[in-house]
């Protein structure tokens, strides 16, 4: 049986004057060698590049492989929306100019289980490379969706009246976390994902998503848009949701059961493939753990959650800079802050946060 047409959307911009041509190259090269028994539309969405990028794209188009369109836009975002205007395939991927499919039966399998499963979208494990080395990225927990982009979205299809629906990505106010943004709202909408457990595209570390600080500022932001929604929380509370310094139990029920309730088929589904684990109440968070967890996996992950993990230091110092501090110092060494602010309770020891206490439960709007 014929498989349903997919587009695939890569945004460019002067590729050719930041040396990244040949990535680029490889790219198409990666879409055009896939086994797939259907069409595959690639729209390459161009942002005026005036470094030779469009020359080089014109023998591709004289290929037959690719469709150009080139004009100003203001980002990535903004160039993926455009390429979702013009996309009119059934599914669509957003690849990276600098990315590439490297398992050849990658859509294949994907777009099966998509339409087996009758889901919205597909995600799977990603390979990073990092300095020439391949590393496999697994997706967490799913049903820690509600502060954390669980999977990376390059690994993922979409239906392409799903993107439509929801207005593409909102560009205008995020220019590094949008996919996180898009990603909370079609779950709390309740649209159905499945998983799908092969590899098939490599990310190359890099790129705007980089800026660790600006892009921890914006996943605060999107919880906190997203979810007061549902639940009386603070931006602030957010932050120290995002860090995972604090589980609102209240919180963390009310959204696993809203996906629940919506679609318990695709609760079921993400119980069946191990992403999805049972719902549990945490009143306190061992940030300790996680740090340590971090610093054991920056050995297998060539220094990316070690960044991470910096990143995530700095920002909370910057969070709990307007609570109160009680400290106890040693020999003129700050042992043990206390922080409290409201109905938060935060401790750290040699400046590391342990666990956040909170004083009160908090009721859902």
């Amino acid at each position: 049986m014929k498989q349903p047409k997919i587009t695939v959307i890569t945004a460019t911009y002067n590729v050719v004057a930041s040396g990244r041509a040949e990535m680029l190259v490889q790219a198409l090269q990666s879409v055009h060698d896939q086994n797939y028994d259907g069409e595959i539309e690639h729209i390459i969405i161009d942002g005026a590049s005036d470094d030779g990028t469009l020359e080089l794209l014109n023998k591709y188009v004289k290929k037959g492989w690719i469709t150009v369109y080139s004009e100003k836009d203001h980002g990535v975002y903004d160039a993926m929306n455009k390429g979702i205007t013009k996309a009119s395939g059934k599914y669509t991927f957003f690849l990276n100019s600098d990315d590439y499919w490297i398992n050849s039966e990658g859509v294949q399998e994907s777009i099966s289980l998509l339409e087996q499963e009758e889901a919205d979208f597909s995600f799977a494990p990603i390979l990073v490379e990092d300095k020439k080395k391949l590393v496999t990225h697994r997706p967490e927990a799913l049903k820690d969706f509600y502060f954390r982009m669980p999977f990376v979205h390059q690994s993922m299809f979409t239906r392409t009246d799903v993107l439509k629906d929801f207005g593409g990505f909102d560009s205008a106010h995020y220019r590094i976390a949008a996919d996180y943004d898009f990603f909370l709202k079609v779950m709390l909408a309740g649209k159905k994902g499945v998983f799908s457990s092969k590899e098939f595209c490599v990310f190359r570390d890099g790129g705007i998503s980089d800026n660790h600080f600006k892009m921890n500022r914006e996943y605060v932001k999107i919880i906190y848009n997203n979810i007061s929604k549902l639940y009386n929380i603070t931006e602030e509370e957010c932050a120290l949701l995002y860090f995972r310094y604090a589980i609102f139990p209240e919180l963390e029920y009310i959204c696993y059961n809203h996906i629940n309730n919506l679609n318990k088929k695709y609760v079921k589904q993400c119980n069946k493939y191990n992403i999805c684990n049972s719902y549990k109440i945490y009143f306190l968070k061992n940030i300790f753990i996680l740090f340590i967890k971090h610093k054991i996996e920056s050995l297998f992950y060539n220094g990316i959650n070690k960044e991470y993990a910096k990143w995530k230091i700095i920002f909370e110092r910057k969070i709990i800079s307007s609570f109160s501090k009680n400290t106890f110092n040693l020999f003129g060494i700050n042992i043990i802050s206390i922080y409290k602010k409201e109905n938060i309770y935060l401790i750290s020891i040699l400046g590391l946060p342990i666990f956040t206490k909170l004083k009160k439960q908090r009721r859902n709007r």
